[in-house]
């Protein structure tokens, strides 16, 4: 059996939302090791662009790249931590009721899940985008 991208998603997605960040993270690495998910973005060097994923996987997403800066393992891209981090989430245009859901559920995220909490603003002159401050 083959996941593909949107079926490494919905798992991702499935073992966040029941409280299981640790799998979900690990989950997300392994597909990411497949080439199937990456949180990178292909036209923002170094920014995160969440466009194909659904929030909870986002959220994982986002985890994925903050702990890779604090962590630093080798073989892998890492954000350079003296850095703003760029997150590209969209305007909401594929949500249901074309409605915003992706940066408010990541803004939570961070100031729930984070000690201290990390802030979330918005990018200059970029809708959709968002800064997590270095």
């Amino acid at each position: 059996l083959v996941l593909d991208r949107k079926a490494w998603g919905a798992f991702v997605a499935l073992l966040c939302s029941a409280g299981a960040i640790g799998p979900a993270v690990e989950a997300y690495r392994r597909a990411e090791a497949l080439g199937v998910l990456s949180p990178w973005s292909r036209r923002e060097r170094g920014g995160v662009d969440l466009h194909e994923h659904v929030v909870q996987a986002a959220l994982v997403a986002v985890h994925v790249v903050l702990d890779d800066m604090l962590c630093r393992p080798s073989g892998r891209y890492l954000h350079d931590p003296g850095r703003d981090l760029l997150i590209v989430t969209g305007r909401g245009n594929n949500s249901k009721n074309r409605e915003v859901t992706l940066a408010p559920a990541l803004a939570a995220y961070l100031r729930k899940e984070f000690h201290p909490p990390l802030e979330l603003i918005p990018a200059r002159e970029r809708v959709g985008c968002w800064v997590i401050p270095s």
